[in-house]
């Protein structure tokens, strides 16, 4: 009999893989044995051990969008914080191309230089502590981080009401409006300031 060995790729994406077998006329299969080695289980980034695995895919919605609220937000209130997380709710509602389709598409949307949202890009001094929450090592950002992700699992869930009358953009009182409206979103509808953070609806909205 004719024997064959085949090496596949190993930790692959999560999803549906095929193996497909090819063969000339029509010959008998005896046995086929799968060597899969030591199996690892993934670690999944969780509510009390968010350090990042060094890919975004492995969080789940309610990590990647608390990752986003603690980024951008994590001194702010609890209400500017829902508002952040509402941003990109809104933004999934909208079924946009634009914006994306799913929680991962929209926050990390990017240019194939930055990141829509800059607390993402490795550069930013918020990227360290947004891939390793608890890295600081102090009292004040591990009780942000909790009050992020249960921000963010509120969202999610559908449970939380959106403070920001339907935004689907932010910025920090940093930028003056003048420049947003000028530079970043031409025609933006200001809804409200929360804290130091505004919130604005798609010009599409109008």
């Amino acid at each position: 009999p004719r024997r064959e060995q085949k090496t596949v790729t190993k930790n692959l994406a999560s999803g549906l893989h095929y193996i497909e077998f090819w063969a000339d006329k029509t010959p008998t299969l005896h046995q086929v044995t799968f060597d899969l080695g030591e199996f690892e289980l993934k670690r999944i980034p969780s509510r009390n051990s968010p350090k990042w695995t060094e890919d975004f895919n492995d969080d789940t919605d309610v990590i990647i969008l608390a990752r986003l609220i603690f980024g951008e937000a994590r001194n702010q209130s609890k209400e500017a914080m829902t508002g952040v997380g509402w941003v990109i709710k809104n933004r999934l509602r909208a079924k946009r191309s634009y914006f994306g389709y799913s929680y991962h598409e929209i926050i990390l949307k990017n240019d194939h230089r930055y990141y829509q949202f800059s607390s993402f890009n490795p550069a930013d001094p918020n990227y360290p502590v947004l891939i390793d929450p608890f890295n600081a090592a102090d009292e004040t950002t591990s009780k942000a981080w909790f009050e992020a992700y249960d921000v963010a699992e509120s969202i999610t869930a559908d449970i939380s009401k959106d403070p920001t009358e339907g935004a689907t953009f932010f910025h920090s009182s940093d930028l003056s409006q003048e420049q947003f409206l000028i530079e970043s979103v031409p025609g933006a509808i200001f809804t409200k300031r929360i804290g130091n953070i505004l919130f604005y609806k798609d010009p599409n909205d109008a």
